[in-house]
């Protein structure tokens, strides 16, 4: 089983509704699964495995809590892989800004 460690870049999953709060105007095999989101962000905790409860803090501050979905999750349809160095400057260059 994969492990998570403090800071890492991950993706996490958030049930947002559950079947029975959905709207009942979508159609059946819709509205009989809950609507998920997935978010990613720096881990919080100090280790974790995937599908544990876990929070993330996102690239603008936000801090959430879901299961923990993956591991370093790139954007596949064109970026490649995270690059680590690149998010660490862009969370520097915002502290910057906000000075």
């Amino acid at each position: 089983m994969e492990k998570a460690y403090a800071n890492e870049w991950v993706e996490i999953e958030i049930e947002v509704l559950s079947p029975e709060e959905r709207s009942p105007n979508i159609p059946n095999d819709t509205k009989n699964k809950p609507y998920i989101q997935w978010v990613r962000g720096h881990l919080l905790n100090k280790q974790a495995f995937i599908g544990e409860q876990v929070k993330i803090k996102t690239s603008i501050g936000r801090i959430l809590e879901g299961k923990l979905n993956s591991l370093h999750q790139g954007h596949f349809y064109s970026y490649g892989e995270t690059v680590q160095e690149l998010i660490d400057i862009g969370v520097e260059l915002r502290g910057e800004i906000k000075k």
